[in-house]
């Protein structure tokens, strides 16, 4: 994430070698991160993990810190939500894991 803090403070304009650098790097970390996400999620014994779920929870807050006017929140958020079903619901989910209540919970609003 702080590559793509560093690439969101850039210009938009701005297209110097150090530019392109960052803004290549963070593309490609966020690539490998999301293929490594998605065969969490369709692995069937990691799917509904904790930490898949926390998985996309990060992409998730990425995405609405970076482009809350975009329309890939709302897919990640269905498919989020998708998760928590396949878990049991909101309130089961918050209930076997506490520890993840506060930022599940925010993403129920």
């Amino acid at each position: 994430m702080a590559i793509e803090h560093r690439m969101s403070r850039l210009s938009p304009a701005r297209n110097d070698a150090y530019a392109v650098e960052v803004r290549a790097r963070a593309y490609q970390h966020r690539l490998t991160a999301i293929q490594a996400l998605n065969r969490e999620i369709e692995n069937e014994s990691t799917r509904c993990s904790d930490a898949t779920l926390a998985g996309v929870i990060v992409f998730l807050f990425g995405d609405l810190m970076g482009s809350a006017t975009e329309p890939n929140w709302r897919v990640h958020l269905s498919g989020f939500a998708a998760l928590i079903a396949m878990r049991g619901g909101w309130d089961a989910f918050c209930q076997k894991s506490p520890h993840l209540k506060s930022l599940v919970l925010f993403c129920k609003v």
